[in-house]
């Protein structure tokens, strides 16, 4: 058994806040995230990922800044994951990218349908703060948000600051 290739994205906001969005399913929150494909980025599968899930491109303003550069992995829970545990996955292998949005108000802009091929994944989006996001996290992917933030923080500093 392995892990299954993930890529994600943290997408931020002036203030330095994180655009999160409201799983439909279980009601947490968490940012865009699925399985890379064979093949593709985790840049690309970030972008595409994005587009399924809150319906944000390019053309909404959306900037790509960076990839965090380190593989973030988490192990399914017993209750958690069952349908890819029987695929052989025991947990996902997550890498992170990192966009910047200057919109102030996501709801007014993102498209949370889902796709033709993709159902909606979440019911809604905000602006939240890190430590909120990392305080809220299901426990099994806690420990992945909590060293996403201390690698990311710095850059999004950084990039607010130029």
């Amino acid at each position: 058994m392995t892990y299954r290739p993930n890529a994600g994205a943290v997408i931020f906001n002036k203030h330095g806040k994180v655009l999160c969005g409201k799983r439909k399913d279980h009601g947490a929150w968490q940012f865009p995230q699925g399985g890379t494909d064979p093949g593709e980025s985790s840049v690309a599968a970030a972008k595409r990922e994005v587009e399924e899930e809150i319906g944000l491109t390019e053309k909404d303003g959306l900037v790509f800044v960076t990839e965090i550069g380190k593989t973030l992995s988490y192990t399914f829970p017993d209750g958690v994951g069952a349908y890819w545990k029987n695929q052989g996955f025991i947990g996902q292998a997550q890498q992170f990218s990192l966009f910047f949005w200057s919109c102030e108000n996501p709801s007014t802009i993102c498209k949370l349908g889902g796709t033709e091929t993709e159902p909606a994944e979440f019911s809604e989006v905000d602006w939240k703060d890190w430590d909120d996001v990392v305080s809220a996290m299901v426990p099994f992917k806690k420990g992945v948000y909590e060293e996403l933030q201390q690698l990311a923080a710095p850059i999004i500093a950084e990039y607010n600051k130029a």
